[in-house]
């Protein structure tokens, strides 16, 4: 093989590695954010499941965890809450 075959190659995987960890990084998923509660006054960090409902759009789908509640604790969001995410 010759030395552009190697170096078209070895781009093509870098490409791949970058796309691969962007998505992962700033994609759907699992996420942890640092929001103001509505109804605390206070800051919280909030647990949640990740969407993609349009081109570069990501809305929060569920709540899993709020560090104002204690663990375990049941979790009920009201559309003003999840706005603030």
């Amino acid at each position: 093989m010759t030395v552009g075959i190697w170096l078209a190659i070895i781009f093509v995987v870098l490409a791949w590695a970058g796309t691969i960890y962007v998505v992962q990084r700033f994609g759907v998923g699992y996420g942890a954010r640092s929001v103001r509660c509505p109804h605390e006054d206070r800051r919280a960090t909030i647990s949640t499941v990740w969407q993609v409902p349009g081109w570069r759009r990501t809305t929060a789908r569920e709540v899993l965890q709020c560090s104002l509640l204690p663990q375990g604790a049941p979790i009920t969001c009201d559309k003003s809450c999840l706005l603030q995410l």
